[in-house]
């Protein structure tokens, strides 16, 4: 028994020993990674259309880096409804499950504020082109960037142009997000700055859709310009409801006022309204070619441009693939490398202030929608 329990054994050491010399000895296959991110977008709920424009933005970089670059750069989506909470198991599934270390957006400020605690713990690079939220600027650390600028660039470019047009009262009127609540705090910080004294201000939780009592309110207050850090379709209800009351203030917004939800639902009483919106790059021949074929994907006509943050993830694609090129995939390295980049996107020039911040390369757009061919378009005015 005990010889043949001896031969046994003697047997297995032979095999074993056969196995790793065969593996030596066979030709040693190397794999290459192809680059990929994942992208956390809010493709669910009312606001579906912002993220459903950048994701048409970075499904168009995907294809012109991997022409022009020879590789297989691929961005897989996880959707979310608006909970920063779905937005967060979101990206854990993207990380701990998927293995993705570079993720290009994480929707809204609310979920970026959180998310970007995860990316700082775990190493994880995030780029987005959408959040604005001042808040998010003390969230950031070592791993999270943004290629857009802060609504702290936003609000002293409102109140100077509320400043300009001869207002000196305002109202508020925001909602109860981390992205309201921000731009209300800031408001009010910077206002006596700009010769403008705050009369009144409303909050409302996101959902709040008739806007009567709050516009009868900042009226009563003597208000002669309201600043509308509400939802796209709160504000065409607020806007609705002032006309209705017959009251004129100077109305004022930032990116709020870009998507189609606000016209929709302010209807002919967003004639007039204004909103300030981040530079953009020089009209070169790229960024038309890449707007065209945005406006073909989108199914917009000739005459209109796509929604900016379209664009935005065109940049957010570009920025993420340089960092994971340049890094070799490593996220260390990566954020590294974006603290010193410095590179020409189709929105415009992209460089990092010391808390990963974009760095303000011109003044603020000033826009007005005003009646062009019977309908209401967004112009630039000076």
């Amino acid at each position: 028994m005990k010889n043949r329990l001896g031969l046994i054994i003697g047997a297995l050491i032979i095999l074993m020993a056969a196995i790793v010399f065969l593996k030596l000895r066979a030709p040693q296959q190397t794999t290459t990674r192809e680059p990929r991110a994942a992208s956390i977008l809010m493709l669910e709920g009312p606001y579906k259309s912002y993220a459903e424009n950048e994701q048409a933005g970075i499904n168009l970089a995907v294809e012109d880096i991997n022409k022009a670059e020879g590789t297989s750069f691929n961005v897989s989506y996880k959707s979310f409804d608006g909970d920063p909470d779905k937005a967060l198991q979101a990206l854990r599934t993207a990380v701990s499950r998927d293995g993705n270390k570079f993720i290009a957006e994480v929707f809204g400020t609310s979920a970026a504020l959180t998310a970007c605690d995860f990316a700082n713990a775990n190493k994880v690079i995030i780029i987005s082109g959408v959040n604005t939220g001042h808040s998010l600027t003390e969230k950031m650390g070592n791993y999270c960037f943004r290629i857009i600028p802060s609504d702290g660039e936003a609000v002293q470019a409102s109140l100077a142009w509320a400043s300009k047009l001869g207002g000196q009262r305002a109202g508020i009127v925001s909602v109860t997000t981390d992205w309201g609540k921000g731009l209300d705090e800031m408001l009010g910080y910077y206002a006596r700055q700009h010769g403008i004294q705050i009369v009144a201000r409303q909050s409302v939780d996101k959902s709040h859709a008739v806007f009567e009592p709050q516009v009868s309110a900042i009226k009563a207050a003597g208000a002669d310009v309201v600043f509308l850090a509400i939802n796209p379709d709160q504000a065409g209800n607020f806007v609705r409801a002032a006309r209705d009351l017959n009251f004129k203030p100077i109305l004022l917004g930032t990116d709020n006022l870009t998507s189609g939800e606000f016209t929709s639902s302010a209807g002919d009483a967003a004639l007039g309204v204004r909103y300030v919106l981040p530079p953009i790059s020089a009209d070169t021949p790229k960024r038309k070619d890449v707007v065209r074929r945005l406006r073909q994907r989108l199914g917009l006509p000739d005459t209109e441009d796509p929604h900016p943050f379209a664009l935005y993830g065109y940049d957010v694609a570009w920025t993420v693939y340089h960092s994971i090129k340049a890094s070799g995939g490593n996220p260390q390295k990566a954020a590294a490398f974006l603290e010193t980049y410095t590179g020409e996107g189709i929105t415009g020039p992209i460089r990092f202030t010391k808390r990963h911040d974009l760095v303000l390369a011109a003044p603020y757009r000033q826009m007005q929608i005003q009646k062009m061919a019977k309908r209401l378009e967004p112009v630039e005015v000076h």
